[in-house]
């Protein structure tokens, strides 16, 4: 698993997405501990949209001590939390 010191993950996602179910099904099946952001919520949604550049869910946000990716696909997200676990 991943060192939560390191790295914090944020999925920013919608639950009316079917790319956004499935990722978050993947996500309590590998029982990770990521925050959910439901973009909905107008703090959530300008955050996406001022920190990834654009406002497609599903989207992964990962912090590191290296700086922050912003991760859209949901195979790719899927493929990337796969690789935590």
């Amino acid at each position: 698993m991943f060192n939560e010191l390191a790295m914090k993950l944020s999925l920013y996602h919608s639950p009316w997405c079917p790319f956004c179910v499935r990722v978050v099904s993947v996500l309590k099946h590998l029982d990770l501990d990521i925050e959910l952001r439901d973009t909905a919520n107008k703090q959530h949604f300008m955050a996406l949209r001022e920190g990834g550049g654009k406002t497609q869910v599903p989207c992964l946000k990962i912090e590191t001590d290296k700086g922050i990716k912003w991760m859209y696909e949901s195979s790719d997200i899927i493929h990337y939390l796969k690789s935590l676990s």
